[in-house]
Parts: C-alpha cells; structure tokens; sequence
C-alpha cells in the first residue's frame, strides 16, 4: 500500500497536463479558422 501511495500524487498530476493537451487540441479543431 505504501508504494502506491507516492505513485498516486504523481499520476494525478499528470492527467491535469494531458487533458490540457487534449482541451488545446480540441480547441485548434472546433477553431480552425482562429489559427489559420
């Protein structure tokens, strides 16, 4: 249990990123016209 304890803050830290990623992602799609 305590191996997964410390795995745990960094995992959820991660996803904050890689759904930025995909919300930038998604915004360039619905918006094509803003980038280009």
């Amino acid at each position: 249990m305590k191996r997964d304890v410390p795995t745990k803050p960094g995992v959820v830290a991660e996803i904050p990123i890689a759904s930025r990623l995909i919300a930038l992602d998604l915004d360039q799609q619905d918006c094509p016209t803003s980038t280009a």
